[in-house]
C-alpha cells in the first residue's frame, strides 16, 4: 500500500507537467506554422518614395499674356491628376473653359479632363483630373487658346 500511495502523490506533478509540456508544444508548433505558412502579417514598405513630377511652366505673366504651371499630383480613385497655377497681370482668365481646351494625350490616346477648376480673375489654381486609370510611363497635356501661346505643350 505505501507504493500505492507515492503513485496518487506524483499524478497531479505528472498532470502539471504534462498540461505544460502540451502547450509549449502546441506554441511551438504555432511559431513555426506562423514562420512558414500564409499567417505572415503584409508589413509595409518603408522608405519607399511617390513618384514625383516636376513642375512645367509655359507662359509669363507679362503684358498680354499668362503663366501657366501644371504638377501631376498622382492618381485618386482612378483619376490622374495635376494641379494647375495660372498668373496674368492683364487677361481674365474667366474666359477659358480648360474642359474645353485641355487634353492628355497617352500613346495614341486623347483624353478630355471630367473635373477642371474655373479659372477667374488674375490668378487661379485647382485640379485637372483625367479618367486616365493611372499615371504612364510617359503623358503629355496640351492645353489651347490662352494667349500669347496658342499651344502649350506639356510633356512627362
Amino acid at each position: 500500500m505505501s507504493r500505492k500511495r507515492k503513485d496518487e502523490n506524483n499524478a497531479p506533478v505528472i498532470y502539471v507537467v504534462l498540461v505544460i509540456v502540451f502547450l509549449l508544444l502546441g506554441y511551438s508548433v504555432y511559431t513555426l506554422i506562423g514562420l512558414f505558412g500564409a499567417e505572415q502579417p503584409v508589413l509595409p514598405i518603408q522608405n519607399v518614395k511617390p513618384v514625383q513630377f516636376k513642375t512645367i511652366s509655359s507662359g509669363t505673366t507679362d503684358n498680354g499674356d499668362v503663366s501657366i504651371e501644371l504638377t501631376p499630383a498622382g492618381t485618386k480613385d482612378g483619376k490622374l491628376q495635376i494641379n494647375i497655377v495660372a498668373n496674368t497681370h492683364s487677361v481674365d482668365l474667366s474666359q477659358f473653359d480648360l474642359l474645353q481646351i485641355t487634353s492628355l494625350i497617352v500613346g495614341e490616346k486623347t483624353i478630355k479632363p471630367v473635373v477642371a477648376p474655373l479659372l477667374s480673375g488674375h490668378h487661379s489654381s485647382g485640379i485637372i483630373e483625367f479618367e486616365a486609370g493611372g499615371i504612364a510611363a510617359e503623358f503629355t497635356v496640351i492645353i489651347k487658346g490662352i494667349p500669347q501661346i496658342e499651344e502649350r505643350i506639356f510633356k512627362w
